[in-house]
């Protein structure tokens, strides 16, 4: 039981690492948007920050529940 333990709380860590870098690169991309950055793909960039959001906050949720 402990090795499970174990085993699942660096399946967690690793997320969670993960759910972090998600963060870092949204706010990034965010910010490009922000500075007004002439970029034709504007609208397809927000579209991609809005799912990854999305997953994000699913994931922090499934996490916040074990």
């Amino acid at each position: 039981m402990a090795e499970k333990a174990a085993i699942t709380q660096q399946f967690l860590v690793r997320k969670m690492a993960e759910v972090e870098a998600l963060r870092a690169e949204i706010a990034e991309l965010r910010g490009e948007i922000n500075d007004g950055d002439a970029c034709p793909a504007k609208a397809l960039i927000v579209c991609v920050i809005g799912r990854l959001q999305n997953a994000l906050t699913f994931v922090t949720m499934s996490y916040d529940q074990t």
